[in-house]
């Protein structure tokens, strides 16, 4: 009869890490974007945020920031765009990798000004633990 409650705790702490990880995984990923985004924002000589959106999902959220020169008039100068998808939950073995990462981000920047548009460049970066990337 002992054994029940053993199969039950090995059925449940899993299954419970299955769902409250990808969770906290995530806020963790959120916060270390607020936290480089207050970092640019404390810096308004070099850059100004524009417009900034995060949207977090489960195992994954999708960020987007649009950047401008600090001293741009707003309507008439070059802005950066940047669109992320951020991937904290679950990952392929090909996505493991050593020492662990928090989250995986996939970003696509691009310039725009009135006269000319360039997109195309993606950026992988690797989020570690401790808020840096890679």
């Amino acid at each position: 009869m002992r054994i029940q409650p053993l199969v039950a705790a090995l059925i449940a702490v899993p299954a419970l890490a299955a769902v409250v990880g990808p969770y906290w995984l995530g806020e963790r990923a959120e916060l270390a974007y607020r936290t480089t985004l207050a970092e640019i924002q404390g810096q308004p000589q070099v850059m100004q945020v524009l417009h900034e959106d995060y949207r977090r999902g489960w195992f994954s959220s999708k960020a987007s920031l649009e950047l401008v020169p600090g001293t741009a008039d707003q309507g008439t100068d070059l802005r950066l765009r940047i669109d992320s998808d951020v991937a904290h939950g679950p990952r392929s073995l090909g996505g493991l990798t050593w020492p662990p990462a928090l989250a995986e981000v996939r970003s696509r920047l691009a310039l725009e000004h009135p006269d000319f548009r360039l997109e195309g460049m993606e950026v992988d970066t690797r989020l570690a633990w401790d808020g840096g990337g890679v």
